[in-house]
């Protein structure tokens, strides 16, 4: 062998490459949308903290709101 590559091993190396870039920009979105909710969930309880503390919501509506979603029933 020449040390040229032959048509099946450039194919196999740019499947596999296509194959860890893909995996990549999974993870890389999977990580972008779990900060965006994580942004989202602490801008609400701000914004219900704010309406407790001026008074236009009660603390017991304000705890039902935070846990509203969570799968936390306290029954």
């Amino acid at each position: 062998m020449n040390g040229a590559m032959s048509g099946e091993e450039i194919v196999g190396i740019i499947a596999i490459s296509g194959g860890v870039l893909i995996a990549f920009i999974f993870v890389a979105m999977r990580a972008a949308v779990k900060m965006h909710r994580i942004k989202e969930t602490e801008s609400s309880r701000r914004e219900i903290a704010a309406y407790i503390a001026e008074g236009s919501m009660s603390p017991e509506d304000g705890e039902r709101l935070l846990d509203a979603g969570t799968g936390k029933n306290k029954s």
